[in-house]
């Protein structure tokens, strides 16, 4: 991650073992701040397990973190095989936490991956978009961060804080884009 990059993970999640009442109610994704190089964690109203990895990603426990995500997706995926019956929103945001851990970690390419498979589950839900968009950023990859952070404006609720924060993801790319 580029030493002058701080990521912050706006989380507002609503999920549980049923479908979410509203994929518009559901708010995660990141914000990049050019001045600082640690993640910072910001909750607004993440439901347990989503929000026990958000907090061990913030005390700086991200191999917990990834952990307790791993096993998440994994009864979330039981759960799928189980009941035969599909759970794609639930399975989305406990990807989507799963990649921003991974992004934590280091462990980049299983992060892009992870991001991948929760945009194939939903892929008209503007997070992971998001969220594969910043660890793109963080690996300087920022024509394919751009290229998120765009789409996920495109699909993002009317939402002041989530505009913002995208807008804000993309200029801070177009200005690395335009610095190399």
């Amino acid at each position: 991650m580029h030493k002058a990059t701080r990521i912050f993970f706006f989380t507002a999640l609503g999920y549980g073992v049923a479908l979410p009442a509203s994929i518009a109610q559901q708010q995660t994704g990141t914000h990049l701040d050019s001045r600082i190089s640690h993640p910072t964690v910001v909750h607004f109203n993440a439901p347990t397990r989503i929000d026990e990895i958000l907090q061990l990603i913030e005390a700086g426990r991200n191999e917990d973190a990834v952990a307790v995500a791993y096993e998440h997706v994994e009864n979330l995926q039981s759960v799928r095989l189980l009941a035969e019956t599909s759970v794609p929103d639930t399975l989305y945001y406990a990807l989507n936490a799963l990649c921003i851990a991974l992004m934590t970690t280091g462990q980049i390419e299983e992060a892009l991956d992870t991001c991948s498979h929760a945009i194939r589950e939903v892929p008209q839900q503007w997070a992971a978009w998001n969220s594969r968009g910043t660890t793109y950023f963080a690996t300087a990859s920022f024509e394919e961060a751009l290229g998120d952070f765009l789409r996920a404006l495109a699909l993002a609720p009317n939402d002041e804080n989530i505009v913002d924060t995208l807008q804000w993801n993309i200029r801070l790319t177009n200005e690395r884009l335009a610095g190399n």
